[in-house]
């Protein structure tokens, strides 16, 4: 019909190796670990967990692992940001699909690990200056002025730190 627009949901996609460790970016998977998902149409918006226990779902996107749904800490047209349930540990493999207000992606095969250890990074790219701080501070362990907009100097003989990481089983 003339002057009808089409009104169908457009399809969530998961690129080719999209599933990846938050942390280090590489392509190992464990249950519980932290994950990135990068793909096109994958949220109408972006949006984050406001607090925990994290949602399963956030303006209308989940993420379904298995069959188990996974917790969301974030979401946007390209980019999910999810912890891979628990109940996959000791699993070989899963399968994991994004739902989008009922639209769904196709399904992508992860090969499972017992542990993926990765640590986070400042950048946010998985590389550089990784997400270290002194603990109970604000202080990251660096060199004095080694992060942008932040302090942070090299942490002291005996003084504990706190490691941002992922994956570590």
């Amino acid at each position: 019909l003339l002057g009808v627009a089409n009104t169908l949901p457009t399809r969530p996609v998961i690129n080719a190796n999209g599933i990846v460790n938050g942390a280090s970016f590489t392509a190992q998977s464990a249950a519980g670990f932290i994950g990135s998902l990068f793909g096109t149409n994958l949220a109408p918006a972006t949006g984050s967990a406001a607090s925990v226990p994290l949602p399963v779902e956030i303006n209308g996107v989940s993420v379904s692992v298995s069959g188990y749904l996974a917790p969301l800490f974030f979401v946007s047209p390209t980019q999910i940001n999810f912890q891979l349930p628990w109940e996959l540990l000791g699993q070989s493999q899963a399968v994991a699909i994004v739902a989008v207000n009922g639209s769904l992606s196709s399904t992508q095969v992860l090969a499972l690990h017992l542990q993926a250890p990765g640590i986070f990074a400042l950048n946010s790219a998985g590389t550089g200056q990784g997400a270290v701080q002194i603990a109970n501070t604000v202080i990251f362990a660096a060199p004095v002025g080694g992060v942008l907009g932040s302090a942070a100097r090299p942490a002291n003989a005996g003084e504990y730190v706190t490691i941002y990481c992922s994956g570590l089983g």
